[in-house]
């Protein structure tokens, strides 16, 4: 079962992101429609005409897919990451500093308050599950921004740049959050011993990393360890480097990607352009239709929850999403268009957002309805964002 999960992913995600493409527009979202007819779609018309062979239905259920490949489909992000890291431009990613911390922190600021209040005084849930929405939809997922940057040409932009700096410390903002919300779900009190732990591992690991990096910059003229190998082995080399990586930022309790980012922005100083350019046609030929195809087929459609509910916590994300991150942009010097742009870049969703959603449904937090709604808003902003930034890329720069 697990090939015809792995070809029925994969092939339907490529075929609409062909078809994508022939329409102008990205193949990620093409790739997301086809894993959408290959999940939901597919089974809804299965169970049309055979509802007597549930237990043959049962082995296309999401949860068994992600049983059955799971871990094929952490790698396609691992490597999108991975990807993105040997495609930066180092010296471009340390002027985007500044402007990546201040977009990230509005963007988080922003969506958490609308929700949180909203949450609480609008609609009249308790202040854990306020907390817990507010959350969820402050948080971004890098991999989907990262993948519709590097399509439409604009990832070493300053605007790009700043989505990726600011996509990846939103990302660590939102491990903090995740803790504080889940530790004051279970003791109903905050414990600032275990902020202060959490907060010096992922410091820890953040001064390791850029310390590596600028070791490595200043000896790259010197000290070349990989010139003596032939391109086979240099390639298995770098790709257990990047699993190191990546499994040295999930023991800092970070996120897998990080980690693999990290070390395609060491490794991309030793790689040459035809090389990066192999590794590309691999992230991009097949773990970035089967990541996005997965994040389709995964969609649980329902539209039951299309409440005031569920418009007032997307209008919270969505567009709390764009002032915060927009005006965190503006203040770090960019241009209104630029801005703009950014904010929409940091609206993809997909990643701990969903686990937040996960977490809190997990432990009795929010029901099964708020939960679809949490979910519905995630898949929501999958499909927009990458439609937008298309359509922006003209005023990106």
């Amino acid at each position: 079962m697990e090939f015809i999960h792995l070809t029925l992913i994969v092939g339907t995600a490529v075929i609409g992101g062909f078809l994508a493409q022939r329409f102008k527009q990205t193949w990620v979202l093409g790739s997301i429609i086809g894993g959408i007819v290959a999940g939901p779609i597919l089974a809804t018309f299965l169970n049309f005409i055979m509802p007597a062979n549930q237990e043959f239905l049962k082995g296309f259920h999401p949860e068994v897919v992600r049983g059955n490949i799971g871990i094929l489909i952490d790698l396609s992000s691992i490597f999108i990451l991975f990807m993105a890291g040997l495609e930066t431009d180092i010296n471009m990613l340390k002027k985007a500093g500044k402007s990546g911390f201040l977009t990230a922190v509005g963007g988080i600021i922003f969506p958490f308050l609308f929700g949180f209040l909203g949450g609480y005084y609008i609609f009249h849930f308790n202040t854990i599950v306020s907390l817990y929405i507010g959350t969820a939809i402050s948080i971004t997922s890098v991999a989907l921004s990262v993948a519709v940057l590097v399509d439409i040409n604009k990832l070493k932009t300053k605007a790009g740049m700043t989505i990726i700096v600011a996509a990846i410390v939103d990302d660590i903002i939102g491990i903090f959050l995740l803790s504080i919300v889940t530790g004051f779900s279970r003791s109903r009190r905050i414990i600032p011993k275990n902020i202060l732990i959490l907060f010096v591992i992922i410091s820890l690991f953040i001064l390791i990393m850029l310390l590596l990096l600028i070791f490595i910059q200043r000896v790259k003229e010197r000290y070349t360890p990989f010139k003596r190998f032939n391109a086979r082995t240099k390639l298995g080399i770098f790709l257990i480097i990047m699993l190191i990586f990546a499994s040295l930022a999930h023991s800092f309790k970070l996120h897998l990607m990080i980690g693999a980012f990290f070390a395609g922005l060491i490794l991309s100083i030793f790689l040459k352009k035809n090389e990066k350019i192999n590794i590309g046609l691999w992230t991009w030929g097949f773990f970035g239709p089967l990541f996005f195809g997965w994040i389709g087929y995964s969609v649980k459609i329902d539209f039951s929850v299309l409440n005031w509910t569920f418009l007032f916590i997307f209008a919270s994300a969505f567009i709390g999403k764009i002032i915060g991150a927009g005006i965190g942009a503006k203040l770090s010097g960019l241009s209104f268009h630029n801005s703009t742009s950014v904010g929409v870049g940091m609206n993809s969703r997909g990643g701990i957002d969903l686990v937040v959603a996960e977490s809190a449904l997990s432990i009795g937090i929010i029901d099964r309805n708020l939960f679809s709604i949490l979910v519905f808003t995630s898949v929501i902003t999958i499909f927009i964002t990458p439609f937008l930034l298309s359509h922006l890329k003209n005023q990106i720069e």
